[in-house]
């Protein structure tokens, strides 16, 4: 029971500095909607999952939230700053909290799909925002964005992109990397002026131009044109709108693929720098948990052999006791009367000593054998017990279990009269050194 205590405190600590390590604290994981009513209310109650059954709010079923809509809630957001994290969360909707910059607190929630910013007074896109690789539609509307940044084109997987009702004076070339790019909403950037090009092999679906000046456009790049309050297909804006040539079509290709291939360069190298930090810090963590363990490793075996050792000259010094005590109890009881029914009995108490390589399994195998002789040959008394599989652990066993016998040896002196005390007297010890056995066996078991 010790070790097991001992090697439990040995996992405890082992846990604990791992977590130190990685800068984690053990602590149980609180509910989404724990999570969300301890920002809104800034206390720290648990409320299970109380917030799923709320409008604006979806939940899956283990509980974690996947929607969160600010508009249909009602929630008065206190500090956009420490809005929660959730694990699980693809649909976020804020709006209209005059968020001027788009905190971290939104930007690392990786598992995002769609994103709507719409109705803020948001001025500047952070880079972190196009490392969220899941995003299929970005709602950026109705803010005062002046500039969409080349890294744009890291959202591969984006297929709506609302970015009207802003001050955009110029698109990035990297913008028509975005082969699955279905919607694209200009609309209402007066100052903003775009060449229009294919964006993929397939058109887009639907392309909201108004109020912006489009310097020319390729066929084909837009299946339905908003312009103006007026729809026009494809063909209808080639004759509403400047074709592009060849020249500007290449021009645009050559320059987007060359800040890619510079951008890329650029990720390459933030990356590496980064992987390197962060193989550093690991193998520091690294480290650090392999020499804690090595440690505890060392201290457990250095206590177990100082068990072990401790066990064996205790085991060994009570097999010595008990050998020098017992070897002398070889008691002679001899009897001379002719009238007797049992003549001279000779009671031998021999005690062998069998050692176990096993030390919780050594044992002493006990034996009495009582040969008595009568003279006249008319009775003969014998008698023969054995008592096997007794446990020696300490020493004040030892001393009682000599005691016993020192007793019971004295007794049997006094009680030379007849065979039947004798007998009495070693069923009287054979009861003892069982009584002792059990202890020691309950001792040991415990």
């Amino acid at each position: 029971m010790k070790i097991l205590r001992f090697m439990a405190t040995l996992f405890l600590i082992y846990e604990t500095s791992f977590y130190l390590v990685k800068g984690q604290t053990i602590n149980n994981e609180k509910s989404d909607c724990t999570k969300l009513y301890n920002f809104l209310n800034g206390d720290s109650k648990d409320y299970a999952n109380e917030c799923c059954a709320i409008q604006g709010i979806q939940c899956d079923e283990e509980g974690y939230i996947t929607i969160f809509n600010s508009m249909e809630t009602n929630f008065r957001i206190p500090d956009i700053t420490k809005f929660p994290y959730f694990l699980r969360i693809v649909e976020l909707h804020i709006n209209k909290i005059n968020l001027i910059e788009i905190p971290d607190s939104i930007l690392k929630l990786s598992s995002l799909k769609i994103l709507n910013l719409f109705n803020n007074e948001i001025r500047e896109l952070p880079n972190e925002i196009f490392n969220l690789k899941n995003l299929k539609q970005l709602v950026l509307g109705s803010n005062k964005i002046e500039v969409i940044p080349p890294a744009i084109q890291n959202l591969s997987n984006l297929e709506e992109l609302f970015i009207g009702n802003n001050n955009i004076k110029k698109l990035p070339n990297e913008i028509f990397s975005l082969k699955n790019l279905r919607s694209l909403y200009l609309k209402n950037n007066p100052n903003l002026n775009v060449h229009i090009i294919n964006f993929g092999n397939l058109p887009i679906k639907e392309c909201d131009f108004s109020n912006i000046n489009v310097l020319c456009y390729e066929p084909n790049t837009c299946e339905i044109v908003n312009l103006d309050n007026e729809i026009l297909k494809d063909t209808d804006a080639q004759s509403r709108f400047r074709m592009c040539t060849k020249e500007e079509i290449e021009n645009i290709q050559f320059q987007e693929q060359s800040n890619r291939g510079q951008d890329s360069y650029d990720g390459y190298e933030n990356n590496l720098n980064f992987s390197n930090e962060k193989s550093s810090s690991l193998n520091s963590g690294i480290i650090i948990i392999g020499s804690a363990v090595v440690i505890l490793i060392g201290i457990l075996v250095a206590f177990m052999f100082i068990k072990k050792k401790g066990s064996k000259r205790e085991i060994k010094s009570n097999s010595s006791f008990i050998d020098e005590d017992l070897n002398e109890s070889v008691i002679s009881i001899n009897h001379n009367n002719n009238d007797s029914d049992c003549d001279n009995s000779t009671t031998p108490i021999n005690i062998n000593n069998n050692k176990s390589n096993n030390i919780n399994n050594s044992s002493y195998n006990i034996s009495f054998r009582i040969n008595n002789n009568n003279n006249n040959n008319n009775n003969n008394c014998d008698y023969k017990d054995e008592i096997n599989n007794l446990n020696n652990n300490t020493y004040n066993d030892n001393d009682e279990i000599s005691t016993n016998y020192n007793k019971s040896m004295n007794e049997s002196y006094h009680t030379q009269n007849s065979c039947n005390q004798s007998k009495d007297i070693i069923a009287n010890l054979s009861d003892m050194i069982q009584e002792i056995y059990k202890e020691e066996q309950e001792e040991f078991s415990t």
